[in-house]
């Protein structure tokens, strides 16, 4: 039987899971629970009750917007920012209706240069013409990965935690994120190392490592042009992975599937929040 030394409270987006199992291997001695910002929102005065029980407490930034519980207050919380790095992905963007987000196979995730043309009136066709390294090139997709990084990194040493120290392996083992938000477990489980060590002072020196919960989710390709200009040329595919299946949709089927889900709405009611967005609307205008 495992011996319960400490209790801890995960409570951050969708890496939530990731981090509470890693958390679990890496502190052999704690019960951790993990409990989504979804889940807080939905019964917040239960968790806040709950909050005393908690030895250690693992917390996204994001949850203190909820007014719900003031965790600056509390001296047993390790503040811990979702990933965010948009330099692989730099073309997967939202798009709203009236503020709400329009689903696409991939839920949450649109194209931007797919949206842009769409909103400018060309067809299937014309929108996959514009899938070429030049036009990544012109609405500055290249252009993202010196200032994606130092933010980054920025946003976790604003609450103490140093991920220098593994972001030359996360490179080197390839696209390290499943889309901007989503990262892959080793990241996931090296950002866990980094609180470990900050609340206790060391953590168990393991090769084991949680499943990736996120792989279920909605999958967003390194395009193939993105990926050369890392040096990742074997990462890089127009295959789309939708939410909840493993059934894959190449670059065409996603692109008719988005177009098919734009036309439920009144085109001028649509926005989205990329901000590539004009300057793809201004080559698309250039070109036709």
């Amino acid at each position: 039987m495992k011996n319960i030394a400490e209790k801890w409270l995960v409570i951050s987006n969708c890496q939530t899971l990731g981090l509470s199992n890693a958390i679990s291997v890496l502190c052999p001695d704690a019960e951790v629970t993990a409990c989504d910002i979804w889940s807080f929102k939905g019964d917040p005065e239960s968790w806040k009750n709950k909050l005393s029980s908690f030895n250690q407490l693992v917390i996204s930034p994001e949850i203190q917007d909820l007014n719900v519980v003031d965790f600056s207050t509390y001296t047993n919380v390790t503040w811990v920012p979702g990933f965010f790095f948009r330099a692989y992905h730099p073309d997967l963007c939202y798009v709203f209706h009236a503020g709400s987000t329009v689903k696409t196979r991939l839920d949450d995730y649109n194209s931007n240069i797919v949206f842009a043309a769409y909103k400018q009136g060309l067809t299937t066709v014309q929108a996959r013409s514009l899938f070429t390294s030049d036009v990544f090139h012109q609405i500055g997709y290249f252009d993202l990965w010196s200032t994606e990084k130092a933010a980054l990194i920025q946003r976790f040493g604003d609450v103490g935690l140093d991920i220098r120290p593994y972001w030359l392996e996360w490179v080197k083992s390839g696209g390290f994120m499943h889309s901007i938000n989503h990262p892959h477990i080793d990241a996931v489980f090296d950002v866990a190392k980094a609180v470990v060590h900050k609340a206790k002072g060391s953590h168990l020196h393991t090769s084991i490592r949680p499943h990736d919960n996120l792989i279920n989710g909605a999958i967003f390709p390194v395009y193939p042009e993105i990926a050369e200009r890392y040096a990742h040329g074997d990462l890089g595919s127009y295959l789309f992975k939708p939410m909840g299946t493993f059934s894959l949709l190449n670059l065409d089927q996603f692109i008719e599937s988005s177009f098919a889900a734009y036309r439920a709405y009144n085109v001028d009611e649509l926005a989205t929040n990329s901000p590539h967005y004009d300057l793809a609307v201004q080559l698309i205008k250039e070109r036709t």
